[in-house]
């Protein structure tokens, strides 16, 4: 679920939003997202800018050495959690 946006400061984002957890191959996936972009979108200056967010990033060592082999100041590594509470509502005594 890759997308690219403009920020006119810092030219174009591509993030890389995983549902679950990343694999290192998410990370040649955005590297392939970012060379699309930066080829034919961005200027020659400024490349595009690489998010990857997916949760327990942390803890995926082959992840994490994959980032640190690219060591591309551009690319950048988030981790997010999401929880979600559902709760029935009586209507009937709500008032």
């Amino acid at each position: 679920m890759g997308r690219s946006i403009f920020l006119r400061r810092i030219g174009y984002v591509v993030i890389e939003l995983k549902k679950g957890r990343a694999s290192d191959r998410a990370l040649g996936q955005i590297q392939r997202y970012r060379g699309q972009v930066s080829k034919n979108l961005a200027s020659p200056r400024k490349n595009a800018r690489g998010i990857l967010v997916a949760t327990e990033a942390k803890k995926d060592r082959k992840l994490l050495a994959a980032m640190q082999g690219a060591s591309n100041p551009r690319l950048s590594l988030y981790e997010f959690d999401l929880s979600v509470r559902v709760e029935r509502v009586d209507y009937r005594k709500a008032v």
